[in-house]
C-alpha cells in the first residue's frame, strides 16, 4: 500500500514507521545519501533516494517495484517539510497511485516538529501521534496533480 504523509520534521519517517504495523519503504531526498555511511544506514532501514528537481524515473520505478512486491511505501506528497496544505504539492503520489492501481492511505503525524524542530540537533520533549485515514483511490478522471492535492487535503483534515 501507499502511505502519503505530511512532513514536519526529519523524525516523521521514523515515527510513521513505528506506528505502522508493517515494514515500510521510504522515498528520501538524494542529498541524504551523499554521506556513504549515512546512506548505507538509510538503505538498511528501507529508504531509497529521490531526486527532487524534476521527475526521477528511477525512483518511481523502484517505488512501483516495491508495490508490485507487496511492500508498503511511504511518500511525502509535498516533497519537503510543509506546514500548510496549500504549500507546494507534487504530482508524484498521483503518478504512483495511477501506475500501481493502489489506493493511498492519508497519514498525518503530530508533534514531530516540536520533538525535533528544523535545524535542531537534540530531541525535545513532546507528544507524538500518528493518524491513518481512509484509503483514497485514483479515479479515471483524475490527473496526477489534482489527485495529489486531494490526498494532501485529506491528510490535513485528519485529527
Amino acid at each position: 500500500m501507499i502511505l502519503a504523509c505530511n512532513h514536519m520534521s526529519n523524525l516523521d519517517p521514523i515515527v510513521v514507521g513505528t506506528a505502522f504495523p508493517r515494514s515500510l519503504w521510504y522515498m528520501a531526498k538524494e542529498e541524504l545519501f551523499r554521506n556513504k555511511l549515512f546512506g548505507a544506514l538509510l538503505r538498511s532501514v528501507g529508504a531509497f533516494p529521490l531526486k527532487r528537481d524534476g521527475s526521477d524515473v528511477g525512483s518511481m520505478r523502484e517505488c512501483l517495484r516495491h508495490l508490485r512486491e507487496e511492500r508498503s511505501v511511504l511518500v511525502f506528497p509535498q516533497g519537503t517539510r510543509a506546514v500548510h496544505p496549500t504549500d507546494a504539492v507534487q504530482g508524484g503520489v498521483g503518478f504512483i497511485a495511477a501506475k500501481s492501481n493502489r489506493s493511498v492511505i492519508p497519514t498525518r503525524v503530530f508533534g514531530t516538529e516540536t520533538v525535533l524542530p528544523r535545524h535542531a540537533v537534540f530531541f525535545k520533549g513532546g507528544k507524538l501521534r500518528v493518524v491513518f485515514g481512509k484509503p483514497v483511490a485514483f479515479e479515471p478522471n483524475d490527473d496526477y496533480q489534482g489527485f495529489s492535492r486531494r490526498v494532501v487535503e485529506e491528510i490535513f483534515n485528519l485529527y
